[in-house]
């Protein structure tokens, strides 16, 4: 059910960036989100499955071709060369947004228009803090919910500075400090070259659209997942 929502949220996002290409080819003039937003009943009528999918996850599609559009005529006054907004192939579309989520994570969530999901919670979220938007994400066939929260935080500023140190970040040493202790940069990159040069290869000579060209698609993201979740390993484990 996630899957085929991510598929008609990414047809929703073309559909829509096609509409304001051609009115302003057409007419000379700019769509906005409220005039693309306004046409969500009527294409829910046209398309009674768009019924499956929450309003307000269909809205979101809709604000983020508006920021993308924004953020394109913004950097375009500032004098950068930049790409036009981009048209969302299969596989690129990976997330969803519930912007109005209210509920308290626990080991099962509650999704609008999907229903209960199991969950394993990695991080404990305070009673006190208030959940606001629910982000479903997935990334190289691992599923991920994103709780960003409002929380009233005290800290307190350390007064001895006695035992401070001094840190340099560099790319030969990742951390190097005053007290003359370094630790190497890792090389995760490196090391899943061969690999990625080899699943790359097979993935341009493969015809576009086959499920051949999907499944290697598939094992490249895969492959830098991996290397990401290395990296991540790395940057929080105790010194």
């Amino acid at each position: 059910m996630l899957e085929n929502q991510f598929s008609m949220c990414r047809y929703l996002y073309n559909w829509n960036l096609q509409d304001r290409i051609d009115t302003y080819k057409k007419d000379n003039i700019s769509v906005t989100y409220n005039d693309q937003a306004n046409k969500l009943p009527e294409l829910k009528k046209q398309r009674p499955w768009f019924k499956s999918v929450y309003s307000q996850v269909l809205q979101d599609v809709l604000k983020r071709l508006d920021k993308g559009f924004q953020s394109f005529f913004q950097r375009t006054k500032q004098g950068e060369v930049l790409g036009f907004v981009k048209f969302k192939k299969k596989g690129q579309w990976n997330s969803i947004t519930y912007p109005q989520y209210k509920k308290h994570p626990c080991s099962i969530i509650t999704v609008p228009k999907i229903g209960t999901i199991k969950m394993r919670c990695h991080r404990t979220i305070g009673e006190s803090a208030k959940v606001k938007t629910l982000t479903i994400t997935k990334d190289a066939d691992k599923w991920f919910a994103c709780f960003p929260v409002e929380h009233t935080l005290d800290i307190e500023p350390k007064q001895d500075v006695s035992t401070a140190i001094g840190i340099d970040l560099g790319l030969i040493d990742f951390v190097y400090d005053s007290d003359g202790n370094s630790a190497p940069a890792p090389r995760y990159l490196r090391e899943r070259e061969k690999q990625l040069k080899r699943l790359q290869r097979r993935l341009s000579g493969a015809k576009k659209r086959t499920d051949k060209y999907y499944k290697l698609l598939k094992a490249v993201q895969k492959c830098h997942f991996r290397v990401k979740c290395a990296r991540n390993d790395f940057l929080h484990k105790s010194p």
